[in-house]
C-alpha cells in the first residue's frame, strides 16, 4: 500500500489539518491586534478626558475696598510747622489755635483735639494748640466785683455752648463715671490734658463723651481752657476731698499787698501787686498752699496766707 501512495494515489488527510491550524493562528493574530487597537484607544480617551476634567481655577474673588483708618499720633511738645508737615503726611487737615500761655513753650503745640490713638478717617481736621507768648501791658486796677451764694450750695459751673472741648486738669487723671457721684462705677480714667467732648452740665458735673463712652466728669478737674492751672487736690472725686468754697472772690488780706505770681512758688515772675483790700477772682486750688486767680485780665498765683475768700 505505500508504494501504491508513493505512485499518485489519494493525497494524505493531513493536509486539510494544516489548513485549519493556519485559519486558527490568522484568528489569534486579528483578535491580538484588535486588542492592541482597543487598548491604544482607551488610553488616549482617557488622557484627553483628564484634561477636559481636571478642576479649573476659581475666579478670583473682588474684595470690597475699605478705607484704612489713621491712628492720631501724639502731637505735643512739637513745632507748629513740624506738626502740619506731620498731619499732611498722614493725610489730615491741620486747624492752628494760638492760646497765650507762660507755660508752654512758644511755637510749639500744648495740646490736641482729637487725643492721642484716637482713629481717625483720611481728610479729618486736627485741631493743634499753639502757645503763643502774652503781650506785655501795664497792670491797671480791676473793678470790684462780689459773688453772693448761698454757704449751703456748692458752686454750679458756667454753662457753655454746644460742640466745645473740655480739658483734664486734673494732677494725674479724671474718672469718667456712669452718674454724677463719686459712688457710680467708673467708665475709664481720662489723663490729664486729655480732650473730651462737652455735651451738657448738671450741678457741678459735665456730662461728656471721651472716645466711644459718654457719662460724667466732676468740674473741679475739668476747664474749657486747655492752659488752666492743674488742680492739684486729687483726681478721683469724693464727697470727702473735694475743696469747698462759697464764693468765687477772694480779698487781699496782706498789709500791704500779695504778689501775682507766674507759678506757685516765689521763684516765680511777679506779674502784679493786688494791694490789701482788692479783690481777685478764684479759679482753682494749686499746690503747697497757692491758689489760681484772675486779676483783671491777668491770670496767675498767689499764697493763700494773703487772701481770704468773702
Amino acid at each position: 500500500m505505500d508504494n501504491y501512495y508513493q505512485q499518485g494515489g489519494k493525497q494524505p488527510k493531513n493536509n486539510n489539518l494544516v489548513k485549519i491550524m493556519l485559519i486558527i493562528a490568522a484568528a489569534v493574530v486579528l483578535i491580538a491586534v484588535m486588542l492592541v487597537v482597543a487598548l491604544w484607544v482607551t488610553n488616549r480617551d482617557r488622557q484627553n478626558g483628564s484634561a477636559a476634567d481636571a478642576p479649573q481655577a476659581p475666579a478670583a474673588t473682588v474684595q470690597p475696598v475699605t478705607e484704612a483708618l489713621i491712628r492720631m499720633p501724639d502731637m505735643k511738645g512739637i513745632s507748629k510747622e513740624d506738626g502740619i508737615e506731620k498731619l499732611a503726611k498722614l493725610n489730615l487737615k491741620t486747624e492752628i489755635v494760638e492760646v497765650e500761655s507762660d507755660k508752654a513753650r512758644e511755637g510749639y503745640v500744648f495740646n490736641q483735639v482729637p487725643s492721642k490713638d484716637a482713629e481717625l478717617h483720611p481728610g479729618e481736621t486736627v485741631t493743634l494748640y499753639v502757645a503763643k507768648a502774652k503781650p506785655t501791658q501795664a497792670v491797671t486796677q480791676a473793678p470790684i466785683q462780689r459773688v453772693t451764694v448761698q454757704p449751703t450750695q456748692a458752686p454750679v459751673p458756667v454753662p457753655a455752648p454746644s460742640n466745645r472741648y473740655l480739658f483734664c486738669i486734673a494732677e494725674d487723671y479724671v474718672s469718667l463715671r456712669t452718674g454724677k457721684s463719686a459712688e457710680y462705677r467708673e467708665l475709664t480714667k481720662i489723663p490729664r490734658g486729655d480732650s473730651m467732648l462737652y455735651i451738657e452740665t448738671s450741678g457741678n458735673w459735665y456730662y461728656v463723651q471721651y472716645g466711644n463712652l459718654k457719662g460724667y466728669v466732676h468740674g473741679d478737674y475739668v476747664s474749657f481752657d486747655s492752659s488752666a492751672a492743674i488742680n492739684h487736690s486729687g483726681s478721683n472725686y469724693s464727697a470727702n476731698n473735694s475743696p469747698k468754697t462759697y464764693t468765687n472772690t477772694l480779698r487781699c488780706t496782706a498789709n500791704d499787698f500779695v504778689s501775682l505770681r507766674t507759678g506757685p512758688n516765689k521763684s516765680y515772675y511777679e506779674l502784679a501787686k493786688i494791694p490789701r483790700g482788692y479783690t481777685m477772682t478764684f479759679i482753682s486750688y494749686s499746690t503747697n498752699g497757692w491758689l489760681y486767680v484772675q486779676y483783671g485780665s491777668q491770670k496767675g498765683y498767689v499764697y493763700s496766707d494773703y487772701v481770704a475768700f468773702e
